[in-house]
């Protein structure tokens, strides 16, 4: 997966020497996570040379001997924090354009990572970058952005938390097929684990893959934020509880549960452990089951997604 900094969201004018240092000990942070959880976060050398306060560069801020400066400690940070980034100069080609840019509609001028950002916002979901931005800057989440004549959608990113909703933005997006939905699984719903190959179990649902991939990604997004919330209380409760989310989810009834066939139907196995999937979520009244597990969640264990189906025999 691919990030790209927004150099254009680092701008300290008027602030105090404190906030400006927690401003860029936040960016800082954003930055070190992501290069933790990919090899491929870029940036411009424009980061350097553009005025991030007044007339004044980042390097400038670095000069201890000015009233206004980084803390020697931050610059230590930030100096080990980008000595890992990847230049897009250097890794994609890419051609120096001085052309405004234009986010939401308002000016900010000069943005190179933006505008190779755009350039490969129509391609697959791989070639897509998330873009990485100081909080008080930008708005989080998609946005209209355009550049010279082309215009479209980047997903500006504050903090290692908006990493799962870009990846279900890009699922929503840009999966054109199972194996697309299935790469990005990890990335969008950290907090659930998945059984090999469950999701081929989509290809048996009641309509195509894009037309059901919305209602997948919502129903997932749900068992990742809230359900281990959920079942770690009143089991009982867990169907209201997941209503009141928009989710329609139940148990098995004992006459399934009794029944030995249905009962294997339900069966899958995990970490060399076999699970019977009881609990699922309904993306339709009468079909398309999502089959869950949440045995381990007492121990500190994720939900597992163990079949995605139309539905199973009772």
């Amino acid at each position: 997966m691919k990030y790209i900094i927004d150099e254009t969201s680092w701008n300290f004018d008027g602030l105090p020497i404190l906030e400006l240092n927690r401003r860029l000990e936040e960016i800082l942070d954003v930055i070190v996570a992501f290069n933790s959880m990919s090899d491929n976060v870029f940036n411009s050398s424009n980061l350097y040379s553009r005025c991030v306060k007044i007339q004044e560069t980042i390097y400038d801020l670095f000069n201890v001997e000015k009233p206004i400066h980084i803390e020697p400690e931050v610059r230590q940070r930030f100096n080990a924090a980008v000595s890992r980034l990847k230049h897009i100069e250097d890794e994609l080609g890419w051609t120096k354009n001085d052309d405004d840019f234009f986010i939401d509609g308002g000016n900010v001028g000069p943005a190179p990572s933006l505008s190779h950002a755009l350039s490969t916002a129509n391609a697959g979901f791989e070639d897509n970058f998330g873009c990485l931005c100081q909080s008080n800057r930008r708005p989080r989440g998609r946005v209209n952005v355009a550049h010279l004549d082309r215009v479209g959608e980047l997903y500006f990113i504050c903090s290692q938390s908006d990493a799962s909703l870009y990846y279900r933005w890009l699922a929503l997006k840009k999966s054109q097929k199972i194996a697309d939905l299935e790469k990005l699984c990890p990335y969008a719903f950290p907090d659930l684990d998945f059984v090999d190959n469950v999701l081929s179990g989509i290809k048996t649902m009641s309509k195509d893959f894009r037309e059901i991939c919305p209602d997948i990604v919502r129903h997932l997004s749900v068992l990742n934020d809230h359900g281990a919330h959920i079942f770690r209380g009143d089991w009982q409760k867990a169907p209201q509880e997941f209503g009141s989310r928009g989710i329609d989810i139940s148990d098995e009834n004992g006459n399934t549960k009794r029944n030995r066939a249905a009962k294997q139907a339900r069966e899958r196995t995990f970490g060399g452990v076999k699970y019977s999937f009881w609990w699922h979520t309904k993306i339709e009244a009468h079909t398309d089951r999502i089959h869950i597990c949440q045995d381990r969640i007492s121990e500190g264990g994720k939900i597992i997604i163990g079949v995605m189906c139309a539905h199973l025999p009772t």
